[in-house]
């Protein structure tokens, strides 16, 4: 790769690319750009096999989300022929939050459809290699035209029109397929350490089966597992109910951060313990927000737990603080505080104990509601769980902390090349950094 000077390049409504680059609009160098529609009678006549069909839920960033993804019968199909897919076709969503994602259409989904939300671009593949035009999408400055279509009213979608109108800078073919094929050697790093997370993360959730219900004993394990109520060795403390408008970033006036019930359902979701004074994202409450003249500030060692949700795996999320320090830390919307009362638990054991299956029977139990499910003070100190000796809760601390420090790593060193790729595809994409396709 060669850094360029101004020599060799020419100035575009895109910027500086090089000369023997172009500029087109989409519509140039695709031979379709069309949507589906949601077929009549909605989600219900879904299923789980027939032909493919998308939703812009399933479009990610580069990546096909196909867990949940649904499927319709040979005569709705039929009925949709015209919109059928084909491999190598891009998909963009072009309504709503996800605007802009945009992905490949692969053999898992060739010949299935879409719905009105996510626009098909059949590329000319002797124009524009497919990859790259994907890459461009998602890349800093398609996302920028993207966004430059949503200003004034019109922020809830794209039109084909508009999509049409794109400016996609095009080098020959050969080098186009030269820079996907870089990019895609990140894609492939990425794709394999989030397969690898995916099986560390099913490891530990088996291990954690295993040691919280006693049914694995290591080595060393002694004494019997005790059967208490939450009520007799939590103190329920108080939490104070900041909306999330009046919450704001840690750097005001204020300086109390407030765990609101939303960051445990997604932020946190994958811990058990939160690391307060290394945690620069936890919100505090906005310097106007009228605060109780006291207040039960968090200590290390209690525990933050979600007491409403709108499913019920959500009710019980919980983390365990530590690592205060000289920060104020309170519970916020939707959670109880919870204190040990007697020092029964060690560090890092006081979570795991909302995380034993019986106690998650226990909760979906237990919990109101009909939209929102709900978690009462009362209800929630009947609760029972097992309690292990502290020499055994050190030791379940210990293993499970040893997995998801490995699982952690893992994560950092995906948002590592994550942050690498997007550094690389701003100078390949741009023909700021130039790629050597041997043709001269």
């Amino acid at each position: 790769m060669n850094e360029p000077n101004r020599n060799g390049y020419k100035k575009t409504k895109l910027g500086w690319i090089p000369e023997e680059w172009e500029v087109n609009n989409l519509s140039d160098i695709t031979i379709k750009i069309g949507s589906g529609i949601t077929p009549k009678g909605g989600s219900k006549v879904y299923s789980n096999q027939g032909h493919p069909f998308i939703r812009s839920q399933n479009v990610g960033w580069g990546i096909l989300f196909l867990d949940d993804i649904a499927h319709i019968s040979e005569k709705i199909h039929q009925e949709m022929i015209s919109t059928a897919l084909k491999k190598n076709d891009v998909l963009l969503n072009i309504t709503g939050a996800s605007i802009g994602r945009s992905s490949i259409v692969t053999d898992e989904i060739e010949d299935g459809n879409v719905n009105q939300h996510v626009c098909i671009i059949r590329p000319n593949h002797t124009k524009v290699n497919y990859k790259y035009l994907n890459s461009f999408l998602i890349s800093r400055n398609g996302q920028k035209q993207i966004e430059s279509f949503q200003a004034g009213g019109n922020r809830q979608g794209l039109n084909f029109q508009q999509i049409r109108h794109f400016k996609i800078p095009t080098p020959p073919l050969h080098e186009q397929k030269k820079i996907a094929e870089i990019l895609s050697t990140w894609d492939r790093a990425i794709e394999t350490l989030e397969q690898l997370i995916a099986q560390k993360e099913e490891f530990k959730r088996g291990l954690m089966q295993q040691l919280l219900t006693g049914k694995t004993r290591f080595p060393g394990f002694e004494g019997e597992w005790e059967e208490v109520k939450i009520g007799d060795i939590f103190q329920f403390m108080r939490s104070i109910a900041a909306s999330r408008d009046e919450l704001t970033d840690q750097d005001n006036d204020n300086q109390i951060l407030n765990l609101h019930y939303g960051d445990l359902h997604v932020k946190y979701s994958s811990q058990t313990m939160l690391d307060v004074s290394n945690d620069a994202t936890i919100p505090a409450l906005a310097s106007d927000f009228q605060t109780a003249t006291k207040i039960d500030e968090a200590q290390d060692g209690d525990i933050v737990i979600v007491d409403a949700s709108e499913d019920y795996e959500g009710v019980g999320e919980c983390l365990e603080l530590t690592n205060i320090g000289d920060k104020i830390i309170t519970a916020g919307l939707h959670t109880f505080l919870l204190r040990d009362k007697h020092n029964a638990m060690v560090d890092g054991f006081r979570g795991l104990v909302f995380q034993q299956p019986s106690v998650k029977k226990q909760l979906k139990r237990i919990v109101t509601g009909s939209n929102v499910y709900g978690l009462s003070k009362t209800n929630l100190a009947k609760v029972t769980v097992m309690l292990p000796p502290k020499s055994d809760q050190r030791k379940i601390v210990a293993t499970l902390q040893s997995a998801e420090k490995e699982i952690r790593e893992l994560r950092e060193m995906e948002e590592i090349y994550k942050v690498q790729k997007k550094g690389l595809m701003q100078q390949l994409l741009t023909g700021k950094t130039r790629v050597n396709t041997g043709v001269p």
